[in-house]
């Protein structure tokens, strides 16, 4: 058993105490052989993760066959508010007493004289994700315990490193940086609903985090502290999630004018983008109840997802397997408008429009421009004039003369 272990960092000299004694000199010449600033795969990992989201680091130094060492570790485990404060931070182990234990505890004494002091295991080291020391310790032979001096402790870190996170929006597998940049040019180009696809990866409807952080917030009366990049993240989310509420409701009233084949693509496109939006929660649900009662449509709701896949597969996966997409839809819904809607769709993938140029009128008839017609995305024409200028216009804002001139070009929407 090796309870009651004492590390001292004084001029090199580890001591401990209940287990094995070192001299001073033996001590200082392990020490010297050892390099002070190695750390370990996990530890460097640790680190990174720390820097990454933003979230304190918490280092425990522990001994094998240490009874009090295990005690932290199923406290950590079992007691509810220690779960929960542990989930603001990135932990990692270093053995008690070893070389990585020494070198951390070199640096924070380097940060900080107030820490060079006895400290016994179980110990608990904590910094900001900056690397900043908040604590190391404790100074008694007993170490750290799982009780509320711990909990404050915790807390005490979370503070010092701005206060609370809510869940980790980026990950090495999704590039806040590059996907928000992304989402913010489709924005611009009046592409809400691409833009609310780019970005729907960092947004989720489970609310499970947002309780996890209440509770928090609860047991610690901090605030919740995002980053410059996760402030501008939440500002366009609720951005696009507005312009969303307003397709849908455009969807479900396009259903009235007896369109509903339309319109129901239109709300499978937005329901595969905004369904994980945590505003979005349960009017999706509503809104095809509504739809489908008003279009009387066997397998509608069916129908539109597959042309809605066939239209993903456009820009995914190219004019080959969206045809056979399309050929899927018309062979399993003969007859139907969606099969209609797919045939011309696929005609208009085999033979592509000319690009010639041709006169655009604004709603308002204020606006008139001759131009060719670069891109189309059923949100918004990309047109050139003759002298090179590109004006991008949304499809509202044209002449219907227009609106039908670009819908045959891009169909269904």
């Amino acid at each position: 058993m090796c309870d009651n272990l004492i590390f001292r960092l004084s001029t090199g000299v580890a001591v401990a105490v209940g287990a094995v004694l070192l001299g001073p000199s033996a001590a200082q010449a392990q020490v010297a052989r050892e390099p002070k600033a190695s750390g370990s795969a996990a530890f460097s990992e640790a680190v990174a993760r720390a820097k990454e989201s933003s979230r304190p680091l918490v280092v425990f130094g522990v001994a094998e066959g240490c009874t009090r060492c295990a005690a932290l570790k199923q406290g950590l485990s079992t007691q509810s508010e220690l779960k929960l404060l542990m989930t603001q931070y990135v932990s990692v182990e270093v053995p008690f007493g070893g070389r990585e234990f020494a070198a951390i505890f070199e640096d924070i004494v380097r940060q900080d004289a107030k820490f060079r002091q006895a400290i016994g295991a179980p110990s608990v080291f904590i910094f900001t994700a900056k690397g900043d020391a908040v604590y190391a310790g404790p100074n008694n032979a007993n170490g750290m315990l799982p009780g509320d001096e711990f909990k404050k402790l915790l807390i005490a870190g979370i503070e010092n490193n701005g206060g609370l996170r809510g869940a980790v929006k980026s990950s090495p597998a999704n590039n806040l940086a590059t996907d928000l940049a992304k989402a913010r040019k489709q924005w611009g180009e009046n592409q809400p609903v691409a833009a609310a696809a780019t970005i729907s990866k960092y947004v989720s409807s489970d609310k499970a985090d947002g309780g996890e952080v209440a509770e928090l917030v609860k047991l610690t009366g901090l605030n919740v502290a995002q980053s410059k990049m996760e402030e501008q993240l939440d500002s366009l989310v609720e951005q696009v999630s507005e312009k969303g509420r307003s397709l849908l409701q455009a969807a479900v009233t396009l259903a009235s004018t007896g369109d509903a084949t339309r319109s129901a693509v239109q709300l499978a496109e937005l329901d595969r983008v905004f369904g994980a939006y945590p505003s979005f929660a349960g009017k999706f649900d509503a809104a095809w109840k509504e739809l489908l009662a008003k279009a009387s449509v066997p397998n509608l709701k069916e129908q539109a997802e597959a042309i809605d896949k066939a239209r993903q597969a456009e820009s995914a996966a190219g004019p080959d397997q969206a045809i056979a997409a399309y050929e899927r839809v018309s062979a399993t819904y003969p007859g139907t408008k969606a099969a209609e809607l797919s045939q011309l769709r696929m005609t208009q993938l085999r033979t592509p429009k000319s690009a010639v140029p041709r006169l655009w009128k604004s709603k308002s008839g204020q606006f008139s421009v001759t131009a060719t017609l670069v891109a189309f995305d059923g949100k918004s024409a990309q047109l050139r004039t003759a002298e090179g200028k590109a004006i991008t216009i949304a499809l509202e804002a044209l002449s219907a003369e227009d609106q039908q001139f670009l819908m045959s070009v891009k169909a269904p929407n």
